[in-house]
């Protein structure tokens, strides 16, 4: 019974930061979205103009 309980609460441990990082990167893609969304539709960017939007993770946002 205590090792099941062991193996539950490390299951869960292991799982919550693959939860986070799996987040920032679901973020990243909607931001890069929405980037591209904007410099289309308000700025009046052609679509071949733009040729790719990667976001990175950091303190600050960037796109570079």
């Amino acid at each position: 019974m205590k090792n099941r309980r062991l193996y539950y609460f490390l299951g869960v441990v292991a799982i919550l930061p693959a939860w986070y990082f799996i987040d920032i990167r679901m973020n990243i893609n909607n931001y890069e979205k929405e980037l591209r969304k904007y410099l289309i539709d308000s700025r009046k960017y052609a679509d071949e103009e733009i040729l790719s939007i990667k976001g990175k993770h950091s303190k600050t946002p960037a796109y570079g």
